[in-house]
């Protein structure tokens, strides 16, 4: 599993997602979870619903994880974090 091998950041590509169950959710939490302090689990491309579902749940307001619109933000963010 990817979080075992120690990894900071973890980015999932949801652009092909059109719905999440709270056990989906629940995987989201758990992996933000494991990543933290140091790291951050990130969101590529979720629809409006998915991304509204985040919100509802807490998602969007926990510094362990992030939404990006497309791969070239999550890329550029991951480019700031090397330097």
């Amino acid at each position: 599993m990817a979080l075992d091998t120690g990894a900071q950041t973890m980015l999932l590509d949801l652009s092909q997602v059109s719905y999440i169950d709270s056990g989906g959710l629940s995987v989201l939490f758990s992996a933000a979870r494991r990543l933290r302090p140091g790291g951050w689990l990130g969101v590529i491309g979720p629809n409006p619903n998915i991304r509204r579902l985040f919100e509802l749940v807490g998602l969007l307001v926990d510094p362990g994880f992030k939404v990006f619109d497309d791969q070239e933000a999550a890329e550029a963010t991951l480019l700031a974090q090397e330097t």
